[in-house]
């Protein structure tokens, strides 16, 4: 209210001249944007110190000023949101429009006008007294402030950016790129490892196999990342995992309003909504669920993990870690040999939760939107069947769990576990023919089974998940289509049917397109990788299937890889989590709707 008194104050009432009041308007126009514009500067600034406070070495000279300096920002970010609040408009549209940013200012201007002696009383009332711990908790807060004053902006500025007239294909595909490439300037941090400083090919690197929720590796994210990078590999793959336009649809949609078509229409390319409304309404719904089932897995492997593999003090990280690496499906582990740890590897507390959150997070969120629906329906006292999706995706995860644990079990009896315990083999069975169609964790080393299993895995591998989840290759879904096309075809029947219902001719269309192009991209790739390194047939095969299927398993080859072989997974990393046909329809003209049709005639086949 106070804003908006002030504002008719400055443009009708101190003004009487209409030429003065056009003036005023104008001139309120040009301060508004000055602000807009200061902000990208101050914004950039305020996060440059935060980096060179926490991912350099300073000395306690240079890390003071930083900290003076971030408060001096600190003010000049609050008074930009002042002006950005205040701009005109009713107090109750401000407050519903603007919650976030109101937030931000009250709590920044409580820190900056308050004097530390009254934070520093109310920070006795929690228990913290010694001056050394509250001038780090002033620190901290005043920090949090920072990073949390700089959302807003971040949030308007990659809004207008999404309304610019772009191939939404293009949008998601460069999304995960520029991601990746933050993601690597971040991991070559200093302090983000332990030792010397990663490489940029090395970072871009793992920050693409975080970003594409692949898990592949070219160092140790337990021996070479110090806490600071393992924290940014968490941030990627809960990015990587969600995605791109999927999170900032839904800060946009939930903390500055409805989001715009632009970005909706981007959120149902990579979700494969076919309802562009129904896009927009499920995007809350899919990252409370993501958070939901990533916090209840964290509380039970932070009773779970052993205390072996868990340094002190961390075990809130490792198990967040974990929770949120097997339900995004990116399969890094913090520990030297990933699952396969003695310590970790024979406990069904852990691979069991784990494989858990692998399926949920294989499944797709579609199917949980429709299996929500479905019991809501029933307990209503109705008795709508589920949708055809949801059926195709359960029936044929449920068979494929089922057979690729017989045939690993079956193959590797009596060797996966080093023992003859059959029922060791078949906890590590079943944990990897969960893993290997999604996550990528291995309890195994599959750089000693058997060529038959390898080729196992890697049909595993190539199937992937399910449609609109965090797991890769050319879906369930894709699969049954074709097998059902193919029953079809050989009966004589011009329709494919499932579960009393007809398939439609686009879906089998994609269906058929995703596996050609699948062949095509892992032949192609295979081919190129034979040339480049000089290491066995089926070890590459096996490399480039995990990486275009955005599994992450290994035979352990991948560190020894050259430049051009580790380029060519990152390229391969990028095109799996984009999706196959969205990659290609980035590159390629729309068709323009024709306005005759040519004569139709059979070809041999």
């Amino acid at each position: 209210m106070l804003g908006r008194v002030s504002l008719r104050f400055l443009s009708r009432g101190a003004l009487s001249n209409p030429a003065e009041r056009t003036t005023g308007a104008s001139l309120l126009r040009q301060i508004r944007r000055g602000c807009r514009f200061a902000g990208i500067p101050v914004a950039f600034a305020a996060l440059g110190t935060l980096v060179l406070e926490h991912g350099f070495p300073l000395s306690s000279e240079w890390v003071a000023l930083g900290r003076e300096l971030q408060r001096i920002l600190l003010w000049a970010l609050t008074l930009l949101l002042l002006v950005s609040v205040f701009r005109g408009g009713g107090l109750r549209s401000t407050l519903r429009s603007r919650w976030l940013d109101l937030t931000v200012l009250v709590l920044a201007l409580l820190v900056l006008l308050l004097p530390e002696s009254v934070l520093a009383r109310a920070l006795g009332r929690l228990g913290i007294s010694d001056p050394g711990d509250l001038a780090s908790a002033y620190l901290d807060v005043t920090q949090v402030l920072l990073v949390a004053a700089v959302i807003p902006e971040a949030l308007r500025y990659s809004r207008r950016l999404m309304r610019l007239r772009i191939n939404p294909s293009v949008l998601i595909l460069m999304s995960f790129f520029l991601a990746a490439l933050a993601g690597a300037l971040a991991l070559m941090l200093p302090r983000a490892v332990r030792g010397e400083p990663l490489g940029f090919l090395e970072a871009l690197f793992m920050s693409t196999s975080a970003v594409s929720v692949t898990g592949l590796s070219v160092v140790g994210p337990a021996t070479r990342f110090s806490p600071l990078g393992q924290g940014i590999l968490l941030a990627l793959i809960q990015i990587g995992g969600l995605g791109i336009m999927t999170l900032t649809t839904f800060f946009a949609q939930m903390l500055m309003g409805q989001a715009d078509l632009k970005t909706a229409s981007s959120v149902e390319h990579l979700l494969a909504d076919s309802s562009l409304s129904r896009a927009r309404a499920t995007v809350g719904r899919i990252a409370l669920l993501t958070f939901g089932i990533e916090a209840l897995g964290s509380v039970v492997l932070y009773y779970h993990l052993p205390p072996e593999i868990v340094p002190e003090g961390r075990r809130g990280f490792f198990s967040v870690f974990h929770s949120v690496s097997a339900f995004c499906n990116a399969g890094f582990a913090l520990t030297s040999l990933n699952l396969a740890d003695p310590a970790v590897r024979d406990a069904p507390g852990v691979l069991l939760p784990v494989a858990a959150l692998i399926t949920l997070g294989g499944l797709g969120f579609p199917v949980y939107l429709s299996l929500w629906g479905w019991v809501r329906t029933r307990l209503s006292g109705l008795r709508l069947p589920l949708n055809l999706h949801t059926k195709i995706v359960l029936a044929t995860s449920l068979v494929l769990v089922v057979a690729g644990t017989l045939g690993i079990w079956v193959l590797e009896t009596g060797r996966i576990a080093g023992s003859s315990d059959r029922r060791e083999d078949a906890l590590h069975a079943l944990f990897q023919a969960v893993s290997a169609r999604t996550a990528g964790f291995n309890s195994i080393d599959f750089g000693a089974v058997t060529p038959a299993c390898l080729l196992l895995v890697m049909f595993l591998m190539w199937i992937g998940g399910s449609p609109a989840s965090t797991a890769g290759g050319i879906r369930t879904t894709t699969l049954t289509l074709a097998l059902l096309t193919l029953r079809s075809m050989v009966r004589g029947g011009a329709r494919v049917e499932i579960f009393r219902r007809e398939i439609s001719q686009i879906s089998i269309g994609k269906a058929f397109s995703t596996m050609l192009l699948s062949v095509l991209l892992i032949g192609t790739a295979f081919f190129v990788m034979l040339i480049l390194e000089d290491e066995p047939f089926h070890h590459l095969a096996f490399e480039v299937v995990s990486a275009v299927g955005t599994v992450g398993l290994s035979t352990g080859i991948t560190p020894n890889l050259s430049s051009p072989g580790k380029a060519m997974l990152i390229l391969l990393m990028l095109v799996g989590r984009a999706g196959l046909l969205g990659t290609v329809a980035a590159f390629v003209p729309l068709e323009r709707e024709r306005q005759h049709d040519f004569p139709k005639e059979d070809v041999l086949v």
